[in-house]
Protein backbone atom coordinates (compact mmCIF):
# COMPACT_ATOMS: atom_id res chain seq x y z
CA UNK A 1 0.00 0.00 0.00
CA UNK A 2 2.96 2.48 0.96
CA UNK A 3 4.81 1.87 -2.24
CA UNK A 4 1.33 2.52 -4.26
CA UNK A 5 0.62 5.43 -2.44
CA UNK A 6 4.64 7.09 -2.96
CA UNK A 7 3.56 5.83 -6.86
CA UNK A 8 0.46 7.90 -7.39
CA UNK A 9 2.38 10.84 -5.37
CA UNK A 10 5.00 11.48 -7.22
CA UNK A 11 2.93 10.96 -10.47
CA UNK A 12 0.64 13.80 -9.14
CA UNK A 13 3.94 16.24 -9.34
CA UNK A 14 4.35 15.48 -13.08
CA UNK A 15 2.82 18.11 -15.48
CA UNK A 16 1.17 15.72 -17.32
CA UNK A 17 -2.86 17.15 -17.07
CA UNK A 18 -5.05 13.97 -17.75
CA UNK A 19 -2.43 11.15 -17.71
CA UNK A 20 -1.97 11.62 -13.79
CA UNK A 21 -4.02 8.48 -12.95
CA UNK A 22 -2.47 6.55 -16.18
CA UNK A 23 0.91 7.38 -15.00
CA UNK A 24 -0.09 6.86 -11.11
CA UNK A 25 -0.91 3.05 -12.45
CA UNK A 26 2.12 2.54 -14.50
CA UNK A 27 4.10 3.63 -11.73
CA UNK A 28 2.59 1.57 -8.75
CA UNK A 29 2.94 -1.74 -11.38
CA UNK A 30 6.55 -1.12 -11.65
CA UNK A 31 7.14 -0.54 -8.27
CA UNK A 32 4.81 -3.22 -7.45
CA UNK A 33 2.52 -1.25 -4.72
CA UNK A 34 -1.21 -0.97 -4.79
CA UNK A 35 -2.92 0.47 -7.54
CA UNK A 36 -5.87 1.57 -5.85
CA UNK A 37 -3.72 3.75 -3.23
CA UNK A 38 -1.78 5.09 -6.13
CA UNK A 39 -4.77 6.30 -7.51
CA UNK A 40 -5.95 7.81 -4.20
CA UNK A 41 -2.18 9.56 -3.37
CA UNK A 42 -2.54 11.04 -7.19
CA UNK A 43 -6.20 12.46 -6.73
CA UNK A 44 -5.23 13.57 -3.08
CA UNK A 45 -2.31 15.22 -4.30
CA UNK A 46 -2.93 15.90 -7.62
CA UNK A 47 -5.79 18.21 -7.93
CA UNK A 48 -6.83 21.20 -9.83
CA UNK A 49 -6.32 23.46 -6.33
CA UNK A 50 -3.55 21.87 -5.64
CA UNK A 51 -1.89 21.97 -9.08
CA UNK A 52 -2.40 25.91 -8.57
CA UNK A 53 1.13 25.75 -5.97
CA UNK A 54 2.51 22.43 -8.08
CA UNK A 55 2.64 23.66 -11.46
CA UNK A 56 4.50 27.13 -11.21
CA UNK A 57 7.03 25.25 -8.58
CA UNK A 58 7.77 22.65 -10.90
CA UNK A 59 8.68 25.65 -13.43
CA UNK A 60 11.16 27.32 -10.64
CA UNK A 61 12.44 23.88 -9.82
CA UNK A 62 13.00 23.24 -13.69
CA UNK A 63 14.43 27.11 -14.48
CA UNK A 64 16.72 26.00 -11.78
CA UNK A 65 17.87 23.07 -13.35
CA UNK A 66 17.81 24.30 -16.73
CA UNK A 67 18.79 27.40 -16.68
CA UNK A 68 19.19 28.35 -20.44
CA UNK A 69 17.84 25.82 -22.68
CA UNK A 70 19.29 24.92 -25.53
CA UNK A 71 18.53 26.60 -28.63
CA UNK A 72 16.03 24.77 -30.98
CA UNK A 73 16.96 22.47 -33.11
CA UNK A 74 13.27 21.22 -34.16
CA UNK A 75 12.16 23.08 -37.64
CA UNK A 76 9.49 20.68 -37.93
CA UNK A 77 7.35 22.26 -35.35
CA UNK A 78 4.96 24.87 -35.71
CA UNK A 79 6.24 28.23 -33.98
CA UNK A 80 4.08 28.09 -31.06
CA UNK A 81 4.95 24.51 -29.76
CA UNK A 82 9.25 25.52 -30.24
CA UNK A 83 8.03 28.65 -28.20
CA UNK A 84 6.16 26.11 -25.76
CA UNK A 85 8.50 24.02 -25.58
CA UNK A 86 11.04 25.26 -23.35
CA UNK A 87 8.52 26.24 -20.85
CA UNK A 88 7.33 22.12 -20.79
CA UNK A 89 10.58 20.68 -20.87
CA UNK A 90 11.56 23.08 -17.43
CA UNK A 91 8.28 22.34 -15.81
CA UNK A 92 8.78 18.19 -16.42
CA UNK A 93 12.18 18.27 -15.06
CA UNK A 94 10.62 20.27 -11.88
CA UNK A 95 7.82 17.90 -11.55
CA UNK A 96 10.46 14.73 -11.87
CA UNK A 97 12.24 16.47 -9.39
CA UNK A 98 9.30 17.40 -7.25
CA UNK A 99 8.21 13.31 -7.30
CA UNK A 100 11.59 12.13 -6.10
CA UNK A 101 11.16 14.79 -3.24
CA UNK A 102 7.73 13.99 -2.42
CA UNK A 103 7.41 10.22 -2.57
CA UNK A 104 9.76 8.80 0.13
CA UNK A 105 7.84 11.03 3.29
CA UNK A 106 4.68 9.60 1.63
CA UNK A 107 5.67 6.03 1.60
CA UNK A 108 6.76 6.24 5.31
CA UNK A 109 4.16 7.95 6.46
CA UNK A 110 1.62 5.86 4.80
CA UNK A 111 3.99 2.42 6.03
CA UNK A 112 3.63 3.77 9.72
CA UNK A 113 -0.15 4.16 9.24
CA UNK A 114 -0.70 0.98 8.03
CA UNK A 115 1.80 -1.05 10.54
CA UNK A 116 0.03 1.08 13.46
CA UNK A 117 -3.44 0.45 12.00
CA UNK A 118 -2.68 -3.61 11.63
CA UNK A 119 -0.98 -3.05 15.53
CA UNK A 120 -4.01 -1.68 16.91
CA UNK A 121 -6.31 -3.91 15.42
CA UNK A 122 -4.15 -6.92 16.69
CA UNK A 123 -4.25 -5.39 20.13
CA UNK A 124 -0.48 -5.05 20.50
CA UNK A 125 1.32 -1.97 21.78
CA UNK A 126 2.43 0.36 19.45
CA UNK A 127 5.93 1.30 19.11
CA UNK A 128 7.44 3.70 16.33
CA UNK A 129 10.29 1.06 15.58
CA UNK A 130 7.56 -1.70 15.53
CA UNK A 131 8.89 -4.66 12.62
CA UNK A 132 5.57 -6.77 11.89
CA UNK A 133 7.11 -10.70 11.36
Amino acid sequence: MARGAAAGAFAAMLPAFGLHLILAVAAAFLVRGARVAAVAACLLLGNPLTHLLIVPLSYEVGHALIPRPPAPQRFWLPEWARAALPVAERTAAGGLLLGLVVAPPVFFVVRFAVRRRAATRSGAEVSPTHQPP
